[in-house]
């Protein structure tokens, strides 16, 4: 019997208990090679099964099924089956079945749980099929929407992965060693030397300053020599004056990098989309239609919408940087993470919220002290 290309990852590692394993399985098994030289179908088997979900997942002629805004997984999956057959070589045919609906929804849930989550090293294993994926989607028209969905995240997957790096593995206890009494040392008069007195010990608010700065500095690193995204020259007039009638800060109209990259199509997996990504019922509670034109892939009116959103969340919780963090995880999330730990700044706060949230504040930070030359301090 054939098997999906998830069923064989789920049968050597065991069924997806959690985004880690997930992450380990496909990196464990891009070491089986299809084989031979045919295209993409040359890719590692785990790269094949991500970058055809992704593909048929915002082509346009699945794109046109997403009235509920939800992927069709069946138009997936049969789409998927279809392409299998008509162009992977006869060895692959004949030991795979496309993944069913329900692998693809659990795959891809485990991926949206990563980013929501609050383990780095889970959301740091999806970054080796993301730039994979990134890669073809960026070539093809129909699908530069998501790319540039995607490759604002990719930044998260690759700035996890580095902060994964840095943990540093356990250091074995060293051993004691005896040996007598201590030898007086000639410059105390026989006396014994008084030990060194120990710097007194940060409190948790001055260490959680420290990693959010920490944070930023690897952002400021990584994003330094990146040029702002080529429409945003076109874009920034307009946004900022959007910003500027809703009494927000013009530096924030930087965010839309973040979230789209300055594309005004973008798409996420889940719904959003536009400048800002607005989920649907987001978008219209700010004032935005869906039907039978969706304006939040107008620039103007998804900048207007997003200021009035983030001038409501700074009035709620009188600090920007927790106002970008509601935007990103949700305003009762945050709510309840700050209840739950009696934070009361961002940097307090942060290693309670999801991992996407805890690298989203710091990265805008950065953003803003690259491209405006000021900080969200200092707003």
């Amino acid at each position: 019997m054939k098997k999906s290309i998830l069923e064989r990852v789920q049968k050597r590692y065991g069924r997806f208990g959690s985004p880690g394993r997930v992450g380990r399985a496909l990196r464990a098994s891009r070491a089986e090679r299809l084989g031979g030289s045919h295209g993409v179908l040359a890719l590692p088997l785990s790269g094949t099964a991500v970058l055809a979900f992704l593909l048929l997942l915002f082509a346009g002629t699945a794109r046109a099924q997403f009235g509920n805004w939800e992927p069709d997984y069946e138009l997936i999956s049969s789409t998927g089956q279809t392409i299998l057959d008509r162009y992977a070589p006869d060895a692959i045919r004949k030991q795979f079945d496309f993944a069913s609906p329900g692998e693809l929804a659990s795959w891809f849930g485990m991926l949206r749980g990563a980013l929501d989550g609050d383990d780095l090293a889970a959301l740091a294993d999806f970054q080796p099929a993301a730039r994979q994926a990134l890669a073809f989607l960026s070539a093809l028209p129909q699908t530069q929407g998501v790319a540039d969905w995607l490759s604002a995240r990719l930044d998260y997957l690759d700035v996890a992965a580095e902060a994964v790096r840095a943990i540093p593995g356990p250091v074995a206890p060293s051993k004691p060693v005896v040996s007598g009494k201590p030898k007086p040392s000639p410059s105390t008069g026989g006396k014994s030397a008084a030990k060194p007195t120990a710097p007194p010990a940060k409190s948790r608010a001055e260490l959680a300053r420290e990693r959010y700065a920490e944070s930023t500095r690897t952002w400021i690193r990584r994003l330094e020599k990146r040029p702002a995204p080529s429409r945003a020259a076109a874009l920034l007039p307009g946004v900022k004056a959007a910003f500027r009638a809703q009494g927000v800060p013009e530096a924030l109209v930087w965010q839309a990098e973040a979230e789209s990259s300055f594309n005004p199509a973008a798409q996420s997996p889940v719904g959003a989309r536009g400048l800002f990504q607005f989920m649907p019922a987001t978008a219209r509670e700010y004032g935005l239609s869906l039907e039978p034109a969706d304006e939040r892939l107008d620039p103007a009116k998804s900048a207007a919408a997003a200021a009035r959103y983030l001038s409501r969340l700074h009035d709620h919780f009188g600090d920007w940087s927790l106002a970008l963090a509601a935007y990103n995880c949700g305003p009762a999330r945050l709510s309840k993470a700050l209840a739950r730990t009696g934070a009361r700044t961002f940097a307090d706060v942060q290693s309670s919220l999801p991992s996407e949230t805890r690298l989203y504040v710091p990265k805008i930070d950065a953003l803003l002290q690259l491209r405006e030359h000021t900080s969200l301090a200092a707003l």
